[in-house]
């Protein structure tokens, strides 16, 4: 068993089930080089990345797929890319645009970007792949892309009004394509955090068009899931935690308090972390439920109040009021499995081999607890 400062155990490794927006959140619009720089011959073109830029929003800024500028620059799997790095963009309509197919989803994707990449929309894309309305998806997920569809872009919530409704899957990035407001004035506008995050239903004012741009800074690297989890692994071990007996008693109140079964929240809590708040995974789930960020907010909007993941109270409740969510929609041998692989993926492509023996772990665990 790992102590206090070291990471969770591996057997829970798959801990993008719950992956969302986050790394392309404040993704801004790619500027392009002069028109010297353009391939003709192939209708490429050369961009610069800046700061926060994504493939995917990349592709989409361009009309073409997130594989495409993948192949055409032999980038590798995390599709990863800095400020300051050109990029060969091939025309529009490359990779099949609209045409079906398949989606890889890698570190950063979410559904409006796939969505916009590859000429289709998200609730296509959540029709064809049995995704449930939260749009969930995880790294190395793979997605079937429904063929002949406008893109996610063709028709953006915004009003006459000068503002903009959040829809599920959507990004600053792609809220800034749709409404030619720039992200820098999305954050500024409505006075959002520095991670930009921004929720579903969510009335976003816009501005008129993006300003000019100005140079790039000098080139830094774009922040990755690593460097979070970093942050994060420096914050939580400087923290003053509970020791794993209080923690414990910590999850059974909990429990009780929220209607959970306390045998199956002590199972998670045991499964997940061995009962250590001072634990952040390698995909930046946080605490003794390990929670990450994104589900935390997912958590926050079930109790109604806000959720400090690196608060132990708290990083309680986000992760029971979670499992008694998936409780009250699934089977419970279903619900077990989608704590750790996410609900719309063990519905739409079952369990896999590991989260088969993470159920059997927890349900062995339950019944030593109850």
């Amino acid at each position: 068993m790992a102590d206090e400062t070291t990471d969770k155990p591996s057997s829970t490794s798959r801990r993008g089930r719950w992956l969302t927006a986050a790394l392309v959140g404040a993704a801004a619009p790619t500027a392009l080089l002069p028109a010297a720089h353009a391939a003709a011959a192939t209708g490429e073109t050369v961009v610069t990345v800046r700061a926060g830029d994504t493939v995917g929003a990349i592709a989409a800024a361009h009309g073409t797929t997130t594989e495409a500028v993948v192949e055409a620059n032999g980038l590798d799997a995390d599709a990863f890319v800095v400020e300051g790095q050109q990029l060969r963009v091939p025309g529009p309509g490359s990779g099949a645009t609209g045409t079906g197919g398949t989606h890889t989803v890698r570190d950063g994707d979410t559904l409006s970007h796939i969505a916009a990449a590859n000429g289709t929309t998200v609730g296509a894309l959540r029709e064809a792949n049995g995704l449930s309305a939260e749009g969930f998806i995880r790294a190395g997920q793979v997605l079937t892309l429904p063929g002949g569809t406008a893109p996610a872009t063709s028709t953006p919530a915004v009003t006459g009004s000068g503002t903009y409704t959040v829809r599920a899957g959507d990004t600053l990035s792609h809220i800034s394509l749709a409404t030619g407001t720039s992200v820098e004035d999305l954050v500024e506008l409505n006075d959002l955090d520095g991670t930009g995050f921004i929720v579903e239903g969510q009335t976003l004012r816009t501005g008129g068009p993006a300003p000019v741009q100005q140079p790039a800074a000098p080139a830094t690297q774009a922040p990755t899931v690593s460097d979070a989890v970093a942050a994060n692994r420096a914050r939580i071990r400087a923290s003053k935690q509970p020791g794993k007996a209080e923690m414990r008693e910590i999850i059974r109140s909990t429990a009780v308090r929220l209607g959970v079964d306390p045998s199956l929240a002590l199972a998670i809590g045991m499964q997940e972390s061995g009962f250590q708040m001072k634990v952040v995974s390698h995909a930046n789930a946080i605490g003794a439920m390990q929670v990450i960020p994104s589900s935390g907010q997912w958590a926050s909007d079930l109790l109604g109040e806000p959720v400090d993941l690196f608060d132990a109270h708290d990083n309680a409740k986000a992760g029971v009021v979670i499992l008694r969510t998936l409780v009250a929609n699934n089977p419970p041998d279903i619900a077990i499995a989608s704590y750790y692989q996410g609900q719309a993926s063990v519905r739409s492509r079952g369990m896999y081999d590991d989260t088969r023996r993470y159920v059997a772990n927890v349900q062995t665990l339950q019944a030593r607890f109850s």
